[in-house]
């Protein structure tokens, strides 16, 4: 069995807090379908990001890799696996400040997925511009991940997005 990470980012400015522009940030998916890739590491790693300066359309940055130490640090995710159990701790939005600790532990069953949903504001030249992370996270079989995340419920869902204006 693999731990599938998925990652939707969605980046952008001021243009598009605001209707109509908003209206096309808000149709950017949660979820999207697992590539199918011959990859066979324990945990994997799926990024797809999504950006204003072109009309929110998706582009894979990870097809399907390895996740690595790097990606965990980047991402502020950890996967704490044992014989009997595997658990998730987020540390939230990546640049975002946090305490060094988890902002939840998620236990995730096997055939299951979990959700977990954060955004965050940075500070640019003249501007402010805006991310959400949508994290869909699966533990099982490789080839049966489309199917649940598509048609399954997460287990748990953790939204921890913040006003951001």
């Amino acid at each position: 069995m693999q731990i599938i990470i998925q990652i939707i980012e969605t980046q952008w400015t001021k243009a598009s807090r605001g209707a109509p522009h908003s209206d096309r940030r808000n149709k950017v998916p949660q979820i999207t379908r697992i590539p199918e890739v011959d990859a066979n590491s324990s945990t994997l790693l799926h990024h797809v990001v999504h950006y204003e300066h072109d009309n929110f359309a998706a582009h894979e940055l990870v097809r399907l890799e390895p996740f690595t130490s790097h990606d965990s640090t980047k991402h502020r995710i950890e996967i704490y696996k044992t014989f009997e159990d595997q658990k998730i701790d987020f540390f939230g939005a990546p640049n975002s400040p946090t305490s060094g600790h988890p902002l939840t532990s998620i236990p995730i069953a096997a055939h299951a997925w979990v959700q977990i949903i954060a955004n965050w504001r940075l500070s640019e030249e003249s501007t402010w511009s805006y991310r959400r992370y949508v994290y869909n996270i699966y533990y099982g079989r490789k080839q049966a991940a489309n199917q649940i995340l598509m048609n399954e419920a997460p287990s748990t869902r953790f939204n921890c997005e913040k006003h951001l204006w």
